[in-house]
């Protein structure tokens, strides 16, 4: 009898335990949670999202989801650059979970055409 109990007891615990899981689990921000947040974020000037023209450099997902993106404009000049910068913040906010949100504008190196996506340079 007593090893009945201990094994419905354990048996039911592993259940609280996975149901548990599924209540309170938070999923984890990724790095690809965050590159599709940025690839609807569009530079109106070439009508292509920021992620293809190359203006990532980097992403950084750290503990509890606060996510850090280094990235460039196409020139330094470029009037957009607020409108692009708030847009991109606006996008990483909406992601389910997301921490702290920074975006930090760098401009070495210099951005290049070189740096599009294959789908960029070549579309028509």
């Amino acid at each position: 009898m007593f090893c009945t109990f201990v094994c419905l007891v354990k048996d039911y615990s592993e259940k609280i335990k996975y149901w548990l899981g599924e209540i309170y689990s938070v999923k984890m921000i990724t790095k690809k949670d965050v590159v599709e947040a940025l690839s609807q974020c569009k530079d109106p000037e070439l009508d292509a999202d920021i992620v293809n023209l190359g203006l990532i450099y980097g992403i950084n997902v750290a503990e509890p989801g606060d996510v850090k993106i280094t990235l460039t404009m196409t020139s330094a000049m470029c009037p957009v650059t607020s409108l692009i910068l708030a847009d991109a913040q606006l996008r990483l906010e909406s992601i389910p979970n997301i921490g702290k949100v920074e975006l930090e504008l760098v401009w070495d190196p210099m951005w290049s055409p070189d740096m599009m996506s294959d789908e960029i340079k070549y579309r028509t």
